[in-house]
C-alpha cells in the first residue's frame, strides 16, 4: 500500500480502490470517518461552536508512547511529487487516540482533496524496533467531504442554556408578532426539534397596566396565542407547549412611564428538560420546607399560620407537577425567580 517502507513494518490501511469515507450528519455534530482494518478509524469532527479536529482512534493499541509523524504521500503514479511533512504529534500509550488540532486537520483535508495519501508513522506499542504505519486513502474523499461541509454549514450555533429562557417584548396595541420576535422563535423551534432533551416549552405572556383590566388580560392572551401558534407552525407539537397569560398581574417595572410599561409588555419562553423540571421541583420543595420551619419557630399559636399566597401557589405547583408528562399547572413563571 505504501512504497519504500521497511519490509518488516506493521502497515495498516486499505488499497486505493477499497478506500471508503463515510459522512455522519447531525444538527450538533458532523463526522467524516475512514475505517482502518485491524487498527481503528480516522475521524474528522466538527461540533457546534467548535473548531474542526481529527483523531486517529485505535481499536487495539498499536502505537507506543512517543512522536508520531504525519505526512502526505503521493499515489504510486505520482511518486515524483515526494512526501510532504505535515505534523509531529505526541502519541499516548494505550488506546487513547492521536489528536490533531484545527490547523493540522485542515492540512489533512487539503492534501486528501488534492489526491494525496495521509500516512502516520510511529513506534510499536510492544516495544519492538519495527515501525508502525497507518494510512488514509484519498479515493472517494472529495464527495464525502462535500457532504461533510454541507453538514457543518447547517450546524445549530447555540446551546440549551442560551435558549433556556427568552424574553420577547411587544409594542402597545400590537396587531401581529414582530419580525424580531419571529427570529427568536425560529431559533427556539429549530433547537427544540433537534434536541431530544427538550421536553416542553412554557409560554408566559404579560401586559402593561391598562384602565380596563380585561383589556390587559386580552392583550397578554393574544400574545401568548400568537407565540404558540407560530411555534406550532414551525413544527413544535401543540402538546409540548404550556401557554399562559397573566394580564398586568406581574409587572417587572413601573407602569407610570413609557419605559416601564414597555418592559411590562413581554412574553417569556422557557425550555424544559428532565433536569430543569427536577431542579424546579427541588427548589419549590425547599421553599416549602423553609417557610414551614419559619412558621413553626415564630408562631405562638398551636394552629399553623397559612402560607403566604405566592408561596402557596408555588407549593401547589410542586404537588401537581407531573415530571413525566411535563405538563405544568397554571402558575406564573416569574414566581420561579
Amino acid at each position: 500500500m505504501v512504497s519504500a517502507l521497511p519490509l518488516q513494518a506493521q502497515i495498516y490501511g486499505v488499497s486505493f480502490e477499497a478506500s471508503a469515507w463515510k459522512t455522519t450528519a447531525g444538527p450538533f455534530v458532523c463526522r467524516l470517518t475512514h475505517e482502518i482494518p485491524q487498527y481503528g478509524v480516522g475521524v474528522f469532527e466538527r461540533k457546534s461552536r467548535q473548531t474542526e479536529t481529527f483523531s486517529l482512534q485505535q481499536g487495539t493499541p498499536k502505537l507506543a508512547l512517543g512522536v508520531v509523524t504525519v505526512a502526505a504521500v503521493p499515489p504510486p503514479w505520482r511518486a515524483d511529487l515526494g512526501q510532504q511533512p505535515l505534523a509531529q504529534i505526541q502519541a499516548v500509550a494505550g488506546k487513547k487516540p492521536v489528536n490533531l488540532n484545527a490547523a493540522q486537520a485542515a492540512a489533512l483535508t487539503t492534501q486528501l482533496n488534492n489526491g494525496m495519501r495521509i500516512m502516520f508513522s510511529g513506534s510499536q506499542q510492544n516495544g519492538g524496533v519495527q515501525g508502525v504505519f497507518i494510512t488514509l486513502e484519498p479515493n472517494k474523499f472529495a464527495a464525502a467531504y462535500k457532504k461533510y461541509t454541507q453538514c457543518v454549514a447547517n450546524l445549530i450555533p447555540y446551546r440549551f442554556q442560551q435558549l433556556a429562557r427568552v424574553l420577547l417584548s411587544y409594542p402597545a396595541q400590537a396587531t401581529a408578532l414582530s419580525s424580531s420576535a419571529k427570529t427568536e422563535l425560529d431559533k427556539i423551534a429549530r433547537y427544540a426539534k433537534a434536541d431530544a432533551k427538550v421536553l416542553g416549552i412554557i409560554v408566559d405572556a404579560h401586559a402593561e397596566q391598562l384602565e380596563d383590566e380585561q383589556a390587559a388580560v386580552d392583550a397578554s392572551k393574544q400574545q401568548a396565542e400568537w407565540v404558540t401558534q407560530y411555534l406550532v407552525s414551525k413544527g413544535i407539537k401543540a402538546e409540548q407547549i404550556t401557554t399562559r397569560w397573566h394580564g398586568d398581574e406581574f409587572p417587572i417595572a413601573t407602569n407610570s412611564n413609557d419605559a416601564g410599561r414597555a418592559k411590562n409588555r413581554r412574553v417569556t419562553l422557557r425550555l424544559e428538560s428532565a433536569e430543569t423540571r427536577l431542579a424546579t421541583a427541588k427548589k419549590l420543595a425547599a421553599l416549602k420546607a423553609a417557610a414551614l420551619a419559619a412558621q413553626q419557630s415564630s408562631s405562638v399559636s398551636s394552629i399553623p399560620a397559612p402560607l403566604p399566597s405566592a408561596l402557596e401557589r408555588l407549593v401547589n405547583m410542586v404537588d401537581e407537577q407531573d415530571l413525566t408528562s411535563g405538563k405544568m399547572p397554571q402558575i406564573h413563571a416569574d414566581d420561579l425567580r
